[in-house]
């Protein structure tokens, strides 16, 4: 457990810091408008993230770090470059979540569809039955227990939700993307192929032949979504499988992610 944090800093402390540790100067953006943008914009947001670009790396494009921990800067860095990659990043995060927004309204609007047919919730009863197929079908499942555990909490909460909603249209209507995954997993065969078939087939973000490939591309969707709707950097989500951690994505991961933001920005939506 750590027993402590680093000292919190004042925006002129910051300024200071940055020129310090890591060569950062201040021409085409003065020191005074940096701490403002620094105050207004957090400096978890436009330095964190982009500070390992400017960092000495080695042949395999790793960091180098002094004996201190500390990364190496060889030369110096304008305020500026750093923040024209923040602005660069964060002008992408409109389009983003107008797309994801609309895969999300699809993906609803399928699986809500399907699991009302094809499971007749006409009534209590036939919800109740449901609930409990959901969860022999979780029980079942090949996946992780962690994963497991997470569509029980789901299932459980979709009980609970009928209580408070009334029908099962509403409760539908109210679930996350998340949440939405988690079912459509723990479906039957049938219904779940059938949801998967038709998502796929009415856009290009996601496509998918089998249940696995499928969930983890929907997954990342879920992870960029968060992502920009939470105001984080896509630059640490790309880099960083732990952040906590500091365990960096393999390359394949990191690229598999990028082809995915690439797709949700390229998609054309009606």
């Amino acid at each position: 457990m750590i027993s402590s944090y680093k000292p919190p800093l004042t925006v002129k402390k910051m300024t200071e810091h940055l020129a310090k540790s890591k060569r950062v100067v201040f021409n085409d953006i003065s020191e005074q408008e940096a701490q403002e943008i620094l105050y207004t914009h957090n400096y978890i947001n436009v330095i964190s993230p982009f500070k390992y670009r400017f960092a000495k790396k080695n042949k395999k494009g790793l960091t180098i770090k002094d004996k201190n921990g500390n990364h190496i800067y060889e030369r110096d860095v304008d305020f500026k470059e750093y923040y024209d990659l923040y602005v660069a990043e964060r002008n992408k995060y409109p389009k983003l979540f107008r797309s994801i927004s609309c895969f999300e309204q699809l993906f609803s609007s399928v699986v809500s569809y399907e699991v009302l047919n094809a499971y007749c919730l006409k009534d209590p009863a036939a919800f109740s039955n449901f609930i409990s197929i959901l969860r022999g079908n979780i029980n079942s499942s090949q996946y992780k227990e962690t994963v497991k555990n997470h569509n029980r909490d789901v299932v459980d909460n979709l009980e609970k939700s009928i209580e408070e909603y009334g029908n099962p249209y509403v409760v539908f209507d109210t679930l996350s993307l998340h949440s939405l995954l988690a079912i459509l997993v723990s479906l039957d065969d049938g219904p779940k192929h059938r949801c998967i078939e038709e998502i796929t087939k009415r856009q290009s973000i996601v496509k998918a032949d089998d249940e696995k490939t499928f969930y983890d591309q929907v997954s990342k969707i879920i992870r960029i979504r968060n992502c920009i709707c939470h105001n984080d950097s896509l630059e640490i989500l790309l880099r960083y499988l732990s952040r906590k951690h500091k365990t960096l994505r393999t390359s394949s991961d990191k690229y598999s992610y990028a082809k995915m933001i690439e797709k949700i920005q390229s998609e054309q939506w009606d």
